[in-house]
């Protein structure tokens, strides 16, 4: 708030004000108003009554009355609505931003301002027809801004600059990270950073110190992901959003993609648990069972194959007991490996890290990681069970227990990371189900593969 020593700076002027109101000099109360901040304006707005609210909304310049709209109480901006005339709103609302305007015009709920959208609607007037289009949820037009600044290439930049202070306001600068260079029909041919504005020579011009757009744009239709990770990529701050004629019709920010990427990671991490991001707000708990039952039903199922698998193996159990003191710890690192090899996976293709042009390179690196690990591991589970068992079944225990580890955790590692392409590769989100099936499939093949080499060397 401005204050001077202490005193608040609309103390100053509001005294002139009101005794220019009472004598009705409404002349010199129009000097006077040109000269005095819409913000500073804003914060004394609670010493007029009504009725001198009215007088001086009128006698301000459009481009204040703006300004001072957007910084006024709901209750004062629904007041001014309700109170001055369907021309004088018509004048001035189009430079309202667009979330004010929907705000206002859709929820106010005044009967008198349906009316005065119906009449907007049939005149075709730029209060009511921002563009928009109808873009599903999750997409970039759903996400973008329909606000930005545009300039002319001719423009020098001392021009663009006092040009920008006169249009900015504060409550939307905040968000304000370039502008946006254009022709006829509002096609993009640049983008020309705050930073370079700011340094550039006084009489250099836009199109000099422009950046050519090239492949940095966006288009409606793709999906909020994949803007994520272009500013991921190549750290941005905003991108343009064009349409199939390369015609400007929003802008993206950065403190959008934030809230993306929040967005994204959560629902990733509920569907690699085999739920969705409703549990997290949903309360009741039929409603969470529910969530969590289709997957957890697809590893009942495999579980139920395991425990089938097992019978079949019954005699080399029953010969080699001890065989089945083995299989919980067996099945546990083929899970955890594969689960390991699925989360990378799932995530570096959700950044775009990785590309399904990466496939035989990842399958190759995570399969030497498994093989790797298998080896280590299996060098230590063969000590252990020779030291448990060595005495009563030899060198042969060991060796079955050490290949059992080496080929689960190796065949873990390589199915964890070749599912979640397989399924990018069908068009499904991977990690919508890669987490309850690599588990599933994992127990599986950890499972099989002991009790195969078991009952081979046995044999």
């Amino acid at each position: 708030m401005a204050t001077m020593d202490g005193l608040k700076l609309y103390a100053i002027f509001v005294p002139d004000i009101k005794n220019f109101l009472e004598t009705k000099d409404f002349w010199a109360l129009k000097r006077l108003l040109s000269d005095i901040s819409p913000l500073d304006l804003a914060e004394g707005w609670h010493e007029f009554l009504s009725q001198e609210q009215l007088v001086l909304f009128r006698l301000i310049t459009i481009n204040k009355a703006v300004q001072l709209f957007e910084e006024l109480d709901d209750k004062d901006q629904e007041f001014l609505l309700q109170n001055i005339r369907e021309a004088n709103i018509e004048s001035w609302t189009p430079q309202l931003s667009l979330e004010e305007r929907h705000r206002l015009f859709g929820a106010v709920g005044v009967r008198y301002f349906k009316r005065l959208q119906a009449k907007a609607r049939k005149k075709r007037l730029p209060i009511f027809t921002p563009y928009s289009g109808d873009w599903p949820e999750h997409s970039t037009g759903a996400l973008m801004q329909h606000e930005y600044f545009c300039v002319d290439m001719n423009w020098k930049a001392s021009v663009t600059l006092e040009r920008l202070k006169a249009t900015a306001r504060l409550r939307n600068v905040g968000e304000l990270y370039a502008l946006y260079v254009t022709e006829a029909q509002n096609k993009l041919l640049g983008i020309l950073s705050l930073r370079t504005l700011i340094a550039a020579p006084p009489d250099s011009k836009v199109g000099d110190i422009m950046w050519p757009v090239g492949l940095l744009k966006l288009r409606p239709e793709m999906d909020q992901e994949e803007t994520a990770r272009m500013f991921t990529r190549y750290n941005l701050t905003s991108l343009p959003v064009v349409d199939q004629d390369n015609k400007l019709v929003g802008t993206v920010t950065v403190d959008d993609i934030i809230n993306v990427v929040h967005q994204e990671a959560t629902e990733d991490i509920a569907k690699m648990a085999g739920t969705t991001p409703d549990e997290l707000t949903n309360k009741g708990i039929g409603r969470v069972i529910v969530l969590r039952m289709p997957w957890l039903i697809i590893t009942c199922g495999g579980q139920f194959l395991v425990s089938h698998i097992i019978k079949n193996f019954e005699g080399t159990i029953s010969r080699f007991i001890a065989l089945a003191s083995f299989m919980p710890f067996i099945a546990a690192m083929g899970g955890n490996i594969g689960t390991q090899s699925s989360t990378i996976a799932v995530r570096a293709l959700a950044t775009g890290e990785w590309m399904m042009s990466d496939f035989r390179r990842s399958i190759q690196r995570e399969l030497l990681v498994g093989i790797g690990l298998g080896v280590i591991y299996a060098s230590l589970a063969g000590l252990l069970a020779y030291w448990l068992y060595g005495a009563r079944f030899g060198a042969l225990f060991p060796m079955i227990v050490s290949m059992g580890m080496f080929t689960s955790m190796s065949i873990a590692a390589l199915l964890g990371a070749v599912e979640p392409f397989i399924f990018s590769w069908f068009k499904i989100d991977p990690a919508t189900a890669t987490g309850p099936l690599v588990t599933t499939l994992t127990d599986l093949i950890s499972v099989t593969t002991y009790l195969s080499v078991a009952a081979w060397l046995l044999r």
